[in-house]
């Protein structure tokens, strides 16, 4: 008998349990309030957030009033349902405080890139029809200009003072009484919360509206809200993020429902990490993969005590098993595990599943290592197991045939995670992005193995075809970084007229190293296919250029290639490839 569509379909390992849940149609700050409260006699006096670099905390009892106090604040300004707060700010713990007050007064916020061009900020300003715009002194400049361009008044807010003409939010959270507030009637499934932007790879980012329902599903999905037992460790979780895109946002409802306290370093400076090591002695590390690569290279790993870190999590693009190996190689008591989401679809999977439904889920908890398998002669990283709620199917590329497991192809996911669509421009609604059936396209390449396991290969605009053969950079980039003198590296198809494309390497070297492009070359071609050999080259770099979001911006490298390659090639041909 044929198979059905669903015998294709691959699912959570807690989806029966996910059957009998109801998801609570309530706004997203009642939700995190409610979590809150079950668990006060445990939480007490804890930070919640911390903000690293300025040492500013905001408690888990704060969160709340101190919500209720910006709100009224906001309110008193002539903040309305359906309004945005724009901001231009880096991350601090009194950010997620301004979040929760505009969310109560039925609003959402947008962020953006720090160091954006002033017009990129005009037409995102116009884009949400913003009113209220909060800055800081280092990007005040832009936001006034931008508020400028305007046809309505903007109200100007500030952080940490000294800039002309702006209210201190500082003084609106701790100053106002909050009697100016009222409760707002929220449709939680339409009324959007958080405008993130996309990471930018593939153009200027877009506005994904995510749903007071997205996120409160997603919650629902890990269990929250759930009360917890004095005896549960009480864990301290240190990143470094923007503060524009989802992760942030994710990470710390994550840390709420699981009664984390979230440090956050705004800034990213290599020299200035391991002093925030040293005085918050993290259980659990976030990474995205470049700095993953970055510390798993690093001699400061050794020189410092990482004996509390019992987990590192690596998210936000495909993570090679060369940086995984190192890893684990240098700090063998850690727990090294990848998860797996995006902007539009919130969490996708993960391996910690150790709070999850208790004690429903009990004799079922999942191991926290991150799996690897052989394919295709490849080594890849497990990014763990289906959430509660996700569904996910692997279309085959060319034809769009669903596949089974150990088959590559593109990742489609379902869910009420998915977020609503992509903002238009103010006045013109949104882009659906979902199909018919509620499935949206990751823009991904991955496969499931035997054990139901997701394997992120790639995405689908940065793999490029040499001959006939279809060739992945992030597999490239994977053996290259096993060169010890390699720090970072990233990997392009540049046109070729005889084979469509060739693999050229843009590289970072440790310091002092002394190796050539010719043998990094040599290197990778003893290792790989034909198709796969640096055939465009080996170009070094003090520093790979990265997205707004944070990951290498393959953009930018492969205009660098094109703008190059005619003096570059010199009208050289490649050997022709038998095995075409």
């Amino acid at each position: 008998m044929a198979n059905s569509k669903d015998d294709y379909i691959f699912r959570s390992p807690f989806a029966d349990i996910g059957e009998k849940i109801k998801i609570p149609e309530i706004p997203l700050h009642s939700f995190i309030f409610q979590s809150i409260g079950m668990n006060h006699d445990i939480l007490g006096e804890r930070p919640l957030v911390i903000d690293a670099q300025r040492e500013q905390s905001i408690l888990y009892k704060e969160l709340e009033p101190l919500s209720k106090q910006f709100a009224s604040a906001l309110t008193r300004m002539g903040f309305k349902k359906g309004d945005v707060l724009f901001y231009m700010t880096y991350n601090s713990s009194l950010m997620y405080v301004l979040h929760f007050g505009v969310w109560m007064c039925g609003g959402a916020t947008r962020g953006y890139f720090q160091r954006e061009e002033k017009g990129e900020v005009e037409r995102i300003m116009r884009e949400v029809g913003a009113k209220f715009a909060l800055c800081e002194q280092e990007t005040s400049d832009t936001i006034k200009w931008a508020a400028s361009q305007m046809e309505w008044p903007v109200k100007l807010l500030c952080i940490d003072g000294g800039v002309e003409g702006a209210i201190l939010v500082e003084d609106m959270v701790y100053k106002d009484d909050g009697s100016a507030y009222k409760e707002i009637e929220i449709n939680p499934k339409e009324d959007v919360v958080f405008i993130p932007s996309t990471n930018g790879s593939t153009g200027f980012p877009k506005g994904s509206l995510i749903t007071h329902f997205n996120y409160v599903a997603m919650l629902a999905g890990m269990g929250a809200p759930m009360k917890f037992s004095s005896d549960v460790k009480h864990k301290v979780f240190l990143s470094v993020m923007t503060n524009f895109t989802n992760a942030p946002m994710l990470t710390f409802l994550n840390c709420v429902v699981r009664k984390y306290t979230f440090i956050s370093i705004p800034k990213f400076r290599e020299n200035e990490y391991f002093k925030y090591v040293d005085r918050y002695k993290p259980d659990v590390i976030f990474l995205f993969p470049y700095a993953a690569r970055w510390f798993s290279r690093t001699h400061e790993v050794l020189e410092h005590d990482l004996s509390t870190v019992k987990e590192i999590i690596v998210t936000g693009a495909v993570f090679e098993h060369a940086t995984l190996m190192q890893l684990s190689k240098k700090m063998p008591q850690t727990n090294i595990y990848v998860t797996y989401g995006s902007t539009e679809m919130l969490f996708v999977s993960c391996h910690d599943f150790s709070h999850y439904f208790a004690p429903e889920a009990a004799g079922r908890i999942v191991s926290q290592c991150s799996p690897v398998v052989e394919f295709e002669n490849e080594n890849h990283v497990s990014c763990g197991l289906l959430l509660t709620f996700v569904e996910a199917k692997i279309l085959d590329v060319s034809s769009g045939k669903p596949l089974g497991k150990m088959k590559k192809g593109k990742l489609m996911v379902r869910s009420p995670y998915v977020f609503k669509g992509y903002l238009q421009n103010a006045g013109k609604g949104f882009k659906k992005a979902v199909d018919d059936e509620g499935w949206f396209d990751s823009g991904d390449i991955a496969f499931f193995d035997e054990n139901n396991h997701l394997y992120v290969v790639d995405r689908l605009k940065s793999i490029f075809k040499c001959y006939m053969h279809q060739v992945s950079p992030v597999e490239i980039e994977g053996v290259i970084v096993q060169i010890p003198d390699v720090l970072s590296v990233g990997v392009v198809g540049i046109p070729n007229p005889q084979a469509t494309s060739v693999a050229r390497a843009y590289v970072v070297l440790k310091p002092g190293s002394k190796i050539t492009a010719e043998e990094i070359k040599e290197y990778v071609a003893g290792r790989t296919p034909f198709y796969k050999h640096l055939h465009g080259g080996v170009i070094f770099l003090d520093k790979l250029p990265e997205t707004r979001g944070g990951k290498i911006d393959r953009l930018s490298l492969l205009k660098h290639a094109k703008d190059n390659m005619k003096s570059e090639t010199n009208g050289n041909t490649l050997p022709f490839f038998e095995a075409v």
